[in-house]
């Protein structure tokens, strides 16, 4: 939690040089906005923050249902009616006081938990496929940042100004 927690304060930081650097390009241009978007640069380092705050508010979220899932998920649900019958072991338990010629219309224990936990499990399944979606933009995105930093490097400018161009 340490890291994720200077992550953030990186993050509030880099958003501070962001904004400041937007107001003094709009001030140097007779207070116009639109002058700092029109470097693709600019535009990436914002696309960068919004995918890192995505990122983070996705991982909060995960953390969130996997708590909700250890809560009301059990370690072993009771689904078979005898798993050492010496035949049909995988016979559905049938816990309820309905006739057992009806087991179709039973309450078959550990079946009913799992079926009404699946949303929960979909929902943290979700929650995974889009956290890593969004660390692959956040890499990606970092790394034409990373570009835009070695603009220094005459042979790194040229790959930094072929992908202005472009």
């Amino acid at each position: 939690y340490l890291t994720w927690m200077v992550l953030v304060l990186m993050i509030l930081f880099d958003v501070c040089g962001e904004l400041k650097q937007l107001y003094e390009e709009a001030k140097d241009n007779n207070w116009n906005p639109c002058s700092y978007f029109k470097s693709i640069w600019n535009i990436l380092d914002w696309l960068n923050l919004i995918f890192f705050i995505l990122m983070i508010s996705r991982k909060i979220n995960l953390i969130v249902a996997v708590q909700l899932v250890r809560q009301h998920a059990a370690a072993r649900y009771n689904i078979y009616s005898d798993l050492r019958a010496k035949a049909n072991w995988l016979k559905p338990a049938n816990y309820s006081n309905v006739d057992p010629r009806l087991e179709a219309h039973g309450h078959f224990g550990g079946m009913d938990q799992v079926t009404q936990h699946f949303s929960m499990y979909d929902k943290m399944e979700t929650l995974s496929l889009n956290l890593s979606d969004i660390s692959l933009f956040c890499t990606l995105t970092m790394l034409f940042r990373f570009l835009k930093v070695l603009d220094f490097q005459p042979k790194l400018a040229l790959v930094s100004a072929t992908i202005s161009k472009a």
